[in-house]
């Protein structure tokens, strides 16, 4: 797909380091995404710059390319003008140090989540945005052994390379629904985005999230699901 071009940003009174232009390509929360983006969007003024934040109506600038076999997403973009090449870099790792703590722009199934920078309507540099690696403690109930085996594959087959969940048996007690437990490592931008892009991996394999807490002695997601069908 040819990468489709943002339009020039309209002249400015050159009082700041220059204009920048951000455009959440994110698609399974654009309206927490946006309001993130804002977040950035302050940072950057702090630093000196002027900051146009597109719109939820705006039209989404995607380009989509096959990297490693996978659907490659461009979620957070920034254009410059010509007049401003030369603070390319300094913009990038303004957007990165950011990106650290960020709950959202993570990309959707096995997309990479990227920063692509636009100069005067052409694609300048790309830059893979930091993840991170998350432990979440997991139960499941309401399943047999056989039907387990078949939805955890279905799982682990959906999550991104070096993802996985891993459940265990805990044992059967009379009257009470068989119960297994383990945990989940995935990649994600933060904490909470790990939690949701989890629950949604498990809905689409029949089980349902019914309860959410703490482990004990610290701040690790407990997520309890339960199969929603009984395929």
């Amino acid at each position: 797909m040819v990468p489709s071009r943002p339009p020039q940003l309209r002249s400015r009174t050159r009082r700041n380091l220059c204009d920048v232009r951000l455009e959440s390509l994110d698609r399974d929360d654009p309206q927490g995404a946006h309001a993130e983006l804002g977040d950035l969007a302050e940072r950057l003024e702090g630093e000196g710059y002027d900051v146009d934040v597109a719109g939820l109506d705006a039209p989404i600038r995607a380009r989509l390319q096959k990297s490693g076999g996978n659907v490659v997403i461009d979620v957070l973009q920034v254009v410059l003008d010509e007049s401003e090449r030369h603070l390319i870099d300094a913009v990038i790792a303004a957007v990165t140090s950011w990106a650290i703590h960020r709950r959202f722009f993570a990309g959707s199934n096995q997309a990479t989540p990227q920063l692509v920078v636009w100069v005067d309507r052409e694609i300048v540099q790309t830059v893979a945005l930091p993840t991170n690696k998350f432990d979440i403690l997991v139960r499941v109930t309401g399943v047999d052994q056989a039907a387990l085996s078949r939805r955890l594959e279905r799982i682990n087959q959906s999550l991104a390379d070096g993802d996985v969940v891993v459940l265990q048996l805990v044992g059967t007690v009379p009257d009470m629904p068989t119960m297994y437990s383990g945990s989940a490592t995935t990649t994600s931008a933060g904490r909470e985005d790990a939690v949701r892009r989890l629950r949604a991996t498990f809905e689409l394999a029949g089980m349902t999230l019914i309860r959410r807490e703490t482990a004990p002695g610290g701040d690790v997601p407990f997520l309890h699901f339960e199969a929603s069908d009984p395929a």
